[in-house]
């Protein structure tokens, strides 16, 4: 075809060659990427969790893609059409407009051809390889042959063929990356029951296959690879959509030992009872899995964002709970932490004093033995009063919020002029832009239109040691007038050395978690707070920026961030999103529910992760864990709470895989929106997650 090019900017033509040598990198890296396929094994899924990307690094260097990993890609359509489909319905769609937008179609169906070529390559494989077999390495390798012959020449007729898809599909977005997986059991059922019906597939047979995809998924990375699955909630009619494969999927959850995928399940007032029950099976597994989502929160607090009810019924999760539109959004966030603004707060816009030459350590979560160096990336200076001279908590809460909500707006400041330069610069890999459906009708990149939504988010985490601290304040400062403020900042610029009697009066204060409102109360006007702050601020970027609890570096905060008046030191845990600082919950599980659910969470669109932490001594028999758990689900749900997770640790297994880790290489834990193996993790975040497993009884 010729295409139109009259009146294009140098922008439009920077754009196109930066498209054009993306396409060209695509083929290298498919070309490039060995067909092996060992004719002894079992599995009918081929491929490589990654691709070979050292040649066209070579070749292309400095050449990369608008792609942060952190939205799953459109599965359904790339299921829907097939990659001959997307390719011939890109061509076409080209026709139809002019300029960039046709040269990028363009760009689109020359990147599926060429994933068409691999598909083929494989197939060609293995039908070389099945003529020198017999018996049932022979009927498998010519499966295999047919699977990618069809996938090279149309769209998926089979389960497997689809399930096949979704795994080339995943390597080729990712490279030698990982992403989120979206909502597979929804895509993959008309597959699996059309197969059923025929007579071609069985329960046990899908079961097989299912196992096989999960631990393909878990070969391509770690717990924290970003790979969460969303299985359930509703379709974009408000049908509920659990079905077999749901089942299945958390089947293999529940039973194989593997970091990877995530499963997280979407519950409602319609959810089948089945479904519950198997929710709470899986929260009781040993393999850690199980993140609820409650839809009849999370789609009416989408929609109140100006979101069209179809697409907000359509939610999945990024990796690590955020919530977005499944192969339909892309997404970007930034964080402020709470603690370090309330530490700048009490020292009047600088951090606690060190000791010359100091150098503070942490690892982000996994065990290193040469832990980074750290520091907050607050801004300093900004000045809200000398703690020392206010009068009054409500003096020191107002200035608590000042300084948080002054640092709020210098990360939107920063955080918007990055998302205005990633549309001026950025261009979104071909072969990922032609799975979005508006993408693929209009040509336009999803970046700067051809995506249905883009959500973007400020996190904030650690709140609840925010509020343990300032009723600290309130109790022992201006009620008991057991201490001054000056002596207070002395002992935490001594990080509490030399004042241990009156660290026991500040950690005696009530405490988040225990269904108290002297301290709730404060959690609550801090989150709301922050909520009408995020939604008022205009950052021009045609979306609203959503609020969300949660924030995954705490374990870094923790150490660049100093003592506090809850009676913290340096480098001890602090309240990871909206949850209680660990070991500080000692009311029961209910109570912890309710301190939650006291905050304006209904209005958290980018999330709000809460965690229910139990050790599995507490729970008694199998059938009281299972009536125990049961409770605490419903009550999560009628509360409002919008992401849970209820993480079961066996407190005295991970203390003594602490000190002989090599007789637990097995042992899952949740650690905020993944599991991973215990062993794996750094110690400090061992010790979190321990200080996390209160025995709690109602």
């Amino acid at each position: 075809m010729t295409l139109k090019l009259d009146r294009l900017t140098d922008e439009d033509h920077r754009f196109m060659d930066h498209a054009d040598r993306l396409v060209e990198w695509f083929r290298v890296v498919l070309d490039e990427t060995p067909i092996e396929i060992d004719p002894a094994a079992a599995d009918e899924i081929v491929g490589p969790a990654h691709l070979n990307c050292k040649a066209a690094a070579e070749k292309f260097p400095g050449v990369s893609g608008w792609d942060n990993v952190h939205f799953p890609m459109g599965f359904e359509q790339l299921l829907g059409l097939g990659l001959p489909g997307i390719a011939e319905r890109a061509r076409w769609n080209a026709e139809n407009v002019s300029g960039r937008e046709a040269h990028y179609l363009l760009s689109i169906a020359t990147a599926y051809e060429a994933a068409c070529d691999f598909c083929r390559r494989w197939g060609t494989e293995a039908e070389s390889l099945a003529a020198d077999f017999s018996g049932d390495a022979r009927d498998r390798l010519l499966l295999i042959a047919e699977t990618g012959a069809a996938l090279s020449e149309g769209k998926p007729q089979t389960f497997l063929q689809a399930v096949q898809l979704i795994w080339f599909g995943l390597a080729m977005r990712n490279g030698p990356s990982f992403s989120p997986l979206g909502r597979w059991d929804l895509y993959l059922y008309p597959f699996y029951a059309a197969d059923r019906d025929a007579g071609l597939q069985t329960p046990a047979k899908a079961q097989a296959l299912i196992d096989e995809l999960f631990t393909k998924v878990d070969s391509i990375g770690w717990g924290d690879g970003l790979m969460n699955l969303m299985l359930s909630g509703v379709d974009r009619e408000g049908n509920d959509v659990t079905n077999d494969l749901t089942f299945m999927m958390m089947d293999t959850g529940r039973r194989l030992k593997i970091a990877c995928p995530q499963v997280n399940i979407r519950l409602h007032k319609n959810s089948p009872e089945e479904l519950r029950r198997k929710v709470t099976e899986l929260q009781l597994g040993a393999t850690a899995k199980g993140t609820i989502f409650n839809d009849d929160v999370v789609i009416p607090m989408l929609v109140s964002t100006g979101m069209p009810l179809e697409m907000a019924r359509h939610y999945s999760c990024d990796g690590c709970n955020e919530i977005v539109i499944d192969g339909e959004s892309l997404v970007d966030f930034c964080a402020v932490d709470a603690t370090k603004s309330l530490e700048l707060m009490l020292f009047n816009g600088r951090d606690v004093d060190l000791e010359e030459g100091t150098v503070l350590r942490a690892n982000y979560h996994y065990r290193n033995d040469h832990p980074p160096e750290v520091s907050s990336r607050a801004t300093r200076g900004h000045e809200t009063g000398d703690f020392a001279k206010m009068n009054s908590f409500e003096e020191v809460l107002e200035a608590f919020i000042d300084q948080f909500l002054y640092q709020a707006e210098q990360v939107l400041n920063r955080f918007c002029e990055g998302i205005h330069h990633s549309w001026a610069d950025g261009v979104t890999p071909p072969f990922l832009a032609g799975s979005f459906s508006t993408c693929l009708e209009s040509g336009k990149d999803p970046l700067r239109g051809g995506s249905k939504w883009r959500s973007f988010m400020l996190f904030s985490g650690s709140i609840p040691t925010v509020a343990d601290s300032l009723a600290a304040v309130k109790k022992v400062i201006f009620e008991d007038r057991i201490c001054t403020a000056e002596e207070l900042l002395q002992a935490l610029t001594d990080d509490w050395e030399g004042h241990e009697r009156l660290r026991q009066r500040f950690l005696a204060a009530p405490k988040f978690g225990n269904d108290d409102d002297y301290v709730d109360s404060i959690a609550v006007e801090i989150v709301r707070r922050f909520s009408d702050f995020v939604y008022g601020y205009d950052g021009q970027l045609g979306y609203p920026i959503a609020p969300a609890l949660f924030f995954h570096t705490f374990n870094l905060e923790s150490m660049s961030t100093g003592a506090t008046p809850d009676g913290r030191k340096r480098g001890e845990p602090m309240a990871e999103h909206f949850c209680p600082v660990p070991g500080r919950a000692v009311n029961g599980p209910t109570a912890v529910i309710n301190s939650m659910s006291k905050a304006p969470l209904s209005k958290m669109a980018g999330t709000a992760v809460t965690h229910v932490s139990l050790s599995r001594s507490a729970l008694g028999t199998p059938e009281q864990a299972a009536t125990l758990m049961r409770i605490l689900v419903d009550a999560a749900l009628e509360m409002g709470l919008v992401c849970t997770t209820f993480p079961i640790y066996a407190v005295e297994q991970m203390i003594e895989a602490q000190d002989h880790p090599e007789r637990f290489p097995d042992l899952m834990v949740r650690v905020w929106g993944f599991s991973e193996r215990f062993i794996k993790l750094d110690r400090r975040m061992q010790d979190h997650l321990i200080a996390r497993a209160v025995e709690m009884d109602d």
